[in-house]
């Protein structure tokens, strides 16, 4: 039994490995999409620039 177990999760690990750096792209693809599928570029741009000034803000709040 043991001896059977083992190459089960010898296997079980690689493929996890696999289908997460697989998967990997592919979320950054469908966080980016859904944003704006007309603009995506400037939308992505300002959600970004948004994001850092909150941050600095923040930031900021818990510097004072």
């Amino acid at each position: 039994m043991p001896t059977q177990a083992r190459p089960e999760l010898m296997t079980d690990r690689s493929e996890t490995s696999q289908t997460l750096h697989s998967t990997k792209p592919t979320v950054t693809m469908v966080r980016i999409q859904p944003v704006a599928p007309t603009q995506s570029p400037t939308n992505w741009a300002c959600a970004v620039w948004a994001r850092i000034w909150i941050m600095n803000f923040y930031t900021d709040q818990s510097q004072h």
